[in-house]
């Protein structure tokens, strides 16, 4: 989860989360990535990504998804203005499972570089949010 708190213990900035060559297992069923009240950038390279029975993510899984969480009894930020934004770059991955901008300031930017395939990335379209 990258996230901007205001519980006061941290500033206002871009959320990073690096990752490579290593296996990450969604616990959390919300998804992979969730970002929320925040601008975040994550940049992923030969990771496997696993969901929470620890098999590859598959397109009934969420890969990233954007979100205002201040509805779901966590309280960050302003209703209505924290929703996530991020840019996701992906090298030499295979990637599959949902996109969700769920609200209307919510945004995800996929970039695709070399050797990933993205074929079974989807949107999903109850998001009111940007996907490109």
């Amino acid at each position: 989860m990258l996230y901007q708190s205001f519980s006061g213990d941290a500033e206002t900035g871009t959320a990073t989360l690096g990752m490579s060559n290593t296996s990450v297992r969604d616990n959390g069923g919300v998804g992979m990535f969730l970002i929320t009240n925040t601008d975040a950038e994550v940049a992923i390279e030969n990771c496997k990504l696993l969901n929470a029975k620890g098999e590859a993510l598959s397109a009934d899984d969420y890969l990233v998804v954007c979100k205002n969480c201040n509805t779901d009894q966590r309280s960050w930020g302003t209703p209505g203005t924290n929703g996530g934004q991020v840019s996701v770059n992906a090298t030499n991955q295979t990637l599959a499972g949902k996109l969700l901008a769920g609200e209307s300031d919510s945004q995800i930017t996929m970039t695709y570089g070399e050797g990933t395939d993205a074929s079974g990335v989807t949107v999903d379209a109850s998001g009111k949010g940007v996907v490109r």
